[in-house]
């Protein structure tokens, strides 16, 4: 793997505070388990010329510990919701749904509907030609398609990184639903971690209050502080120097 960084222009001399960007390259297939344990994720902007090799970026990156995980009493009760959908799950090759335009529709409306502007046609087909994607969840019900993940599946880890959904069923938690049988998925399969993007802002503590044995990279290493994860999120972006300056302040 490659590791460069990017300088920000946001220096503030009056904290010596200088922020630089991280960034990671897979030269081999071989690299990507160890670039997501670096705490990397994909990097999707298509704003910018991107390299012909996967790019990531490092960031406080979220990870479910495999070894550790068990369905919650929350995960149960939104199973309970959606037990009379009769629904189900299939791990499917991307390539097989490449010519599916009822699959790449969905997807489609869901983008619309849910996302908007960062998730246009142009960004939706270039992630789903992305190298990296090559595992699709199907999750189906008695009455049609319920939703699909669009997954990152290099063993031992697996990365959860899209997901399209009946929006009819939201009340239900049928995104929580199918993130907690993709973890289950994982698990079973014997890989040590599912990734689930990044833990930033107050809306992204769902994924840490509703499933156990949950990770985050706080720049050096993985904890697993989930009390100290909760605040971070709830500061304010941007305020005050780097975390290193704020526990190391004199008094």
């Amino acid at each position: 793997m490659k590791i460069f960084y990017s300088e920000i222009p946001a220096a503030d001399y009056d904290t010596y505070t200088f922020p630089y960007a991280v960034y990671a390259m897979a030269e081999t297939p071989d690299d990507i388990p160890s670039i997501y344990r670096k705490g990397f994720l994909p990097y999707t902007d298509i704003r910018f010329r991107l390299p012909a090799e996967p790019l990531f970026y490092l960031a406080r990156s979220l990870r479910v510990r495999l070894d550790a995980f068990v369905p919650t009493s929350e995960n149960r009760r939104i199973a309970r919701k959606m037990a009379d959908l009769n629904p189900r799950m299939e791990a499917m090759d991307k390539e097989k749904l490449r010519d599916d335009k009822a699959f790449m529709d969905f997807c489609r409306a869901y983008a619309a509907e849910r996302i908007g502007d960062a998730m246009n046609e142009e960004r939706l087909q270039y992630i789903f030609e992305h190298p990296l994607l090559n595992k699709i969840f199907v999750f189906r019900g008695d009455d049609g398609v319920l939703g699909y993940v669009w997954a990152v599946d290099y063993p031992p880890v697996l990365h959860y990184w899209f997901a399209f959904f009946d929006t009819r069923y939201f009340d239900r938690g049928i995104g929580k639903w199918m993130m907690e049988r993709v973890i289950s998925y994982a698990r079973g399969k014997g890989y040590e971690h599912a990734y689930l993007g990044t833990c930033y802002g107050p809306k992204a503590l769902y994924k840490v209050r509703d499933f156990r044995a949950v990770e985050f990279f706080d720049g050096e290493k993985w904890s697993a502080d989930v009390k100290r994860l909760k605040a971070k999120c709830r500061e304010k972006a941007g305020s005050g120097p780097d975390e290193w300056k704020r526990t190391h302040r004199r008094e």
